[in-house]
């Protein structure tokens, strides 16, 4: 078997399980809506931290197989391992949503998709060049599209 198709099973197992467990634990009473005093909602952080992490283990892993693979190639790979394991996360979470399934599965996949694409080419530029001023910039051209996204489309945050 492909060391690539190896790597990508292993990581697949461990972001569902990881994600599993944040789905459980973000959705108990026991953790509150948002952090006192602030907008910032716990979930929304575990769900971030989860793909950003992953996603750099899973490409340090990848590159130390392969260190020939393109900056678009181990995005291609990452962005792909990510979306099969959103997929079954989000198979997963429609059966406990009681109505409007099919709209909250579109959504979360088409944004996970998107997030995890755009941090899984961060990591690769980062890693295969190590060029972090252009990397900022980067990301600053990022965050300034996705601010104007929503000043123009206020409804994609609803």
């Amino acid at each position: 078997m492909n060391p690539i198709i190896k790597i990508s099973l292993k990581y697949f197992v461990i972001q569902l399980i990881w994600l599993l467990i944040a789905f459980y634990v973000t959705d108990q009473a026991f953790v509150p809506e948002v952090i006192p005093y602030t907008p910032i909602r716990p979930g929304g952080i575990i769900f971030a931290f989860i793909p950003i992490s992953t996603i750099i283990f899973y490409e340090k892993e990848v590159l130390r197989t392969n260190a020939d693979l393109t900056i678009g190639r181990l995005t291609f790979y990452a962005a792909g391992m990510w979306f099969v394991t959103q997929l079954c996360y989000q198979i997963f979470r429609q059966s406990t949503l009681p109505d409007n399934r099919l709209h909250h599965f579109f959504v979360a996949m088409i944004a996970m998709t998107i997030f995890n694409s755009i941090i899984s080419f961060l990591v690769a530029f980062q890693l295969k060049t190590k060029r972090t001023k252009r990397l900022m910039t980067f990301i600053a051209i990022i965050w300034i599209l996705a601010v104007v996204l929503v000043k123009l489309f206020p409804n994609l945050t609803n």
